[in-house]
C-alpha cells in the first residue's frame, strides 16, 4: 500500500476527488479483499485512515475539512473513504452470514468464539451473539482486551444494526445495505456554517452538487468549485498567513477569500450577469458547463495575474475566458459541441460587459 501510495502521490494532475477513486480502486482494494475475514487493530485503522487523507490531500494546506470530503458527492463531498465504518462494515457481514447459516459448522464456531470472552447469556450462539451487541457500541470491558478484532467490529456494528433496523434481520441484506444501516447515508445537502457559499450556475438559486458531478464537466472545474463554496483556494485572504501579500482583492480593493476570488467580486458582477444572455437559449448541461469555465477563468486570471506581477483587469479576464471556452470546446462531446455558442455570440456578450462601468458599490 505504501508503495502504491508512493508512486501515484506525485501526480500533481490529479484532483482531490480523483485521488479518492484511486485510494478506493486500487490501494484500499486489497485491504477490504483482507478485512472479509480479518479486521485490523485500532492502531492499524487510524494509522490506515491517517496515510489515506496524506495521500487524497498531499502536500496541501488548503483544503475543505475531512468531515466534509466524507460526505457523499450529492451532498457536497468527495465520497472519501471511512477506514473504520468500512471494516466494521465488513465484519458485519461476515457475522450476518454466519447468523443466517448458524446450523453450519462454520457458522457455529465463529458464533461460539464470544463464549471465550464473555459468558453468553443464551446458549444459542447466534442469541448470544445478539444479546451481546445490544448492550453497548464501546470499546470498554472484555472488548477492550480482545485480540479478535473482527468480533469486536461485528459486535458493535451489530448493536447499530438492531437499532436502525428494529430488530428485524432481513434474510437478503447485501453489504451496501449493511453499512448504510449501520450508520445510515446522509441525503441532506451541507449547509451553512459549514458551506460558506453556495455555487450559483446557470440554475440560478436551484443549484444541486450533482450537476458538477456530469461526465462533460472537467475534473479542475469540479474542483474549484467545490473548494470554492468552502472558502479552501488560495486566495489572498488564506495566503496572507505564509506570505506578505495584501488580503484585499487587486480589482475591488475588497476583501478577498475563495467565494470572492471566483465569483462573488462585486467587479465580476457584469461578468456573471452577460453570461445570462449568452446561456440563456442553451441547455442546462451546456449553460451550467459554461458558467464553470467562467469561474475557472476568474480563478486562474487572479493566479496568473498575480504570480506574474501584472494588473488585472476586464481585458485579461476576457482573453482568459475566450481562450479557456476554446480549450475546452475541441475536449467536449459532439453533442455538446453542436449545441455550443457561436464565435460572434460569445464576442457581443463578452463585448457588452467590457463596455460597461464599474459596478456601484
Amino acid at each position: 500500500m505504501n508503495s502504491q501510495m508512493a508512486s501515484l502521490g506525485y501526480r500533481k494532475s490529479l484532483t482531490f476527488a480523483g485521488r479518492v477513486l484511486i485510494a478506493k480502486s486500487l490501494i484500499l482494494s486489497k485491504l477490504w479483499y483482507v478485512a472479509t475475514i480479518i479486521s485490523p487493530s485500532p492502531s492499524h485503522i487510524k494509522d490506515i485512515q491517517g496515510r489515506v487523507w496524506k495521500f487524497i490531500f498531499g502536500k496541501s494546506c488548503i483544503h475543505p475539512s475531512r468531515t466534509i470530503a466524507l460526505l457523499p458527492k450529492k451532498c457536497g463531498g468527495i465520497d472519501a473513504p471511512d477506514v473504520a465504518r468500512e471494516v466494521q462494515t465488513y465484519a458485519a457481514h461476515l457475522y450476518y452470514q454466519a447468523i443466517l447459516e448458524q446450523d453450519t459448522p462454520w457458522g457455529n464456531f465463529l458464533l461460539s468464539n464470544l463464549n471465550n470472552f464473555t459468558r453468553p447469556a443464551s446458549n444459542i450462539p447466534a442469541m448470544a451473539f445478539l444479546q451481546e451487541a445490544r448492550k453497548s457500541p464501546g470499546r470498554r470491558g472484555w472488548r477492550a482486551q480482545c485480540t479478535d478484532h473482527t468480533l469486536v467490529n461485528a459486535v458493535i456494528a451489530w448493536h447499530h444494526i438492531q437499532r436502525h433496523a428494529g430488530g428485524i434481520i432481513e434474510e437478503d441484506w447485501t453489504h451496501k445495505e449493511l453499512k448504510y444501516i449501520i450508520k445510515p447515508k446522509q441525503i441532506k445537502p451541507v449547509a451553512p456554517p459549514l458551506l460558506v457559499r453556495k455555487p450559483i450556475l446557470k440554475s440560478l438559486n436551484d443549484f444541486q452538487w450533482k450537476e458538477i458531478w456530469t461526465p462533460e464537466f472537467p475534473p479542475k472545474i469540479r474542483e474549484l468549485l467545490w473548494r470554492a463554496a468552502y472558502n479552501a483556494l488560495p486566495s489572498r485572504n488564506r495566503l496572507r498567513h505564509f506570505t506578505q501579500l495584501d488580503q484585499n482583492c487587486t480589482l475591488c480593493g475588497e476583501y478577498e477569500d475563495g467565494p470572492h476570488m471566483a465569483r462573488w467580486c462585486p467587479e465580476l458582477k457584469h461578468f456573471f450577469g452577460s453570461l445570462h444572455f449568452l446561456c440563456y437559449d442553451l441547455s442546462n448541461r451546456v449553460g451550467n458547463l459554461i458558467y464553470g469555465i467562467a469561474h475557472y477563468a476568474a480563478y486562474l486570471d487572479n493566479v496568473q495575474t498575480r504570480l506574474h506581477g501584472q494588473t488585472r483587469s476586464k481585458r485579461t479576464l476576457t482573453i482568459k475566458f475566450k481562450s479557456l471556452l476554446q480549450h475546452f470546446y475541441t475536449r467536449l462531446s459532439p453533442d455538446i459541441q453542436r449545441e455550443w455558442p457561436s464565435g460572434d455570440l460569445i464576442d457581443r456578450s463578452l463585448l457588452n460587459w467590457a463596455s460597461l462601468p464599474p459596478p456601484l458599490p
